[in-house]
């Protein structure tokens, strides 16, 4: 094999190295950021069915007023849309099928029952029926969760899968691109400099020779230089072509590493988005399943104490209302600014939902708690709010004891939250 035609493979085999490698990336990176993107679409499913269940429990027990038909209304538009996006794209067939074959059915036998909860006084909680139609809806709306939350855990595997096959793929293309390159240096001294360096020699050798015919001794020496050393030889261009291939070889590789970088950088920054809220900047609820699961672990396990706070910022409809929705988000996002400032570094401040935050405190008791919960209270109500006024919150707080889940413990909390919020607001009730 000549020396173009060896330069030309080995050029050939480099290049399908590096396509393969780009490849295996950038298809890894597809597919991981397409299913992070489903996955928060399911996600927000989710919350659409907390918002209306949290609606359609708000209509019970105030008999069906506005902000409850809100909030049931919301859910109901916010879960239809996300689900229309879903079937309308080219997810996996799994996804796909789950959607049309258990959670649409389902979804519809929901939406059918819940024309009532959109009635202004249209609820009456004595009325038999519309307990039944409730307690359908919860059913179902269970099941619908149960099969959101099982495609999102199936899509998670399935990122993870992913990701790892992108790395072993990216580990193995890049050693054995950086071998080749070793190879080629090596086979090229062989073929090229290591021969040219003996038509060195042999030239040396013919113009000392003067004692053969002279004019056929120059007619070969003259060739020699003309082929191989000269300016116009063929065999120098091939040498100068190695040279530019080295320097391609050295940009590829380069451009191969800042693939990576990238797509490590927008790794982070997808994991960051999937636990964060968009508009406070604090943990959001889907980051607070685990929060609440590893904290209550080591607490059973090195029986610490733990705490949790739930606040309710008071007459929040009344700001969005009065002062439109844009003034509302502010005050959110000053709200948590308060509570950051004031929280301990191992303290997790979670949005719980539209105007609830929720604190999970390692290691605080609960004394230590409600002294938080009232300085928060405290903080929030002398906070300087501009144009929408004084601004005051409520709070409910419980201690992790002995036998609690993770659902009993939250749920504590939030009854102590109501409590305050019945007893006038702007107040810290604790449950023990």
């Amino acid at each position: 094999m000549n020396i173009k035609n060896k330069l030309f493979y080995s050029t050939l085999f480099s290049l399908l190295l590096i396509i393969g490698a780009l490849g295996a990336g950038l298809l890894g990176y597809r597919s991981i950021t397409t299913r992070a993107a489903t996955i928060s679409a399911l996600e927000g499913q989710l919350s659409s069915l907390q918002m209306l269940f949290r609606g359609i429990n708000e209509s019970i027990l105030t008999d069906g007023t506005p902000y409850s038909i809100e909030l049931v209304m919301q859910g109901i538009t916010k879960f239809e849309y996300t689900h229309r996006l879903l079937l309308d794209s080219n997810g996996p067939e799994a996804l796909q099928r789950t959607l049309r074959e258990e959670i649409s059915p389902k979804w519809k036998e929901m939406r059918a029952t819940t024309e009532k909860f959109t009635v202004l006084n249209g609820i009456n909680p004595d009325d038999n029926e519309a307990m039944i139609e409730y307690g359908a809806i919860l059913f179902l709306g269970e099941e619908v969760e149960t099969s959101l939350r099982t495609v999102i855990k199936r899509l998670e595997v399935d990122n993870e899968h992913y990701l790892r096959n992108t790395q072993y793929a990216l580990a193995i293309s890049i050693p054995a691109l950086l071998l080749l390159a070793l190879y080629l240096q090596l086979d090229l001294y062989r073929t090229i400099a290591r021969p040219i360096r003996r038509l060195r020699e042999l030239i040396e050798d013919v113009e000392l020779k003067h004692g053969e015919a002279e004019s056929s001794l120059s007619t070969k020496s003259e060739t020699i230089k003309r082929e191989f050393l000269g300016p116009s030889n063929t065999n120098g261009t091939q040498v100068s072509d190695i040279r530019t291939l080295a320097h391609a070889f050295n940009a590829m590789v380069e451009r191969v590493v800042h693939h990576i970088q990238e797509r490590s950088a927008a790794e982070q920054a997808l994991e960051k988005l999937a636990v964060t809220d968009n508009l406070t900047q604090v943990y959001n609820r889907v980051k607070l399943d685990d929060i609440i699961k590893e904290a209550s672990e080591r607490s059973r396990v090195h029986n610490s104490l733990l705490s949790v706070i739930i606040l309710d910022l008071d007459n929040f409809k009344e700001i969005n209302d009065t002062y439109g929705h844009l003034a509302g988000d502010t005050v959110l996002k000053e709200v948590a600014g308060v509570v950051r400032k004031n929280v301990r570094s191992t303290d997790h401040l979670v949005r719980w939902g539209g105007e609830e935050f929720l604190i999970v405190s390692p290691g605080t008791g609960l004394a230590e708690a409600d002294e938080l919960a009232n300085k928060l209270r405290r903080l929030i109500e002398g906070h300087d709010f501009g144009r929408v006024g004084a601004v005051t919150a409520s709070f409910g707080l419980t201690q992790f004891r002995e036998g609690d889940t993770e659902d009993s413990f939250l749920t504590r909390a939030d009854g102590a939250l109501y409590k305050a919020k019945d007893e006038g607001r702007n107040r810290v009730e604790a449950c023990a």
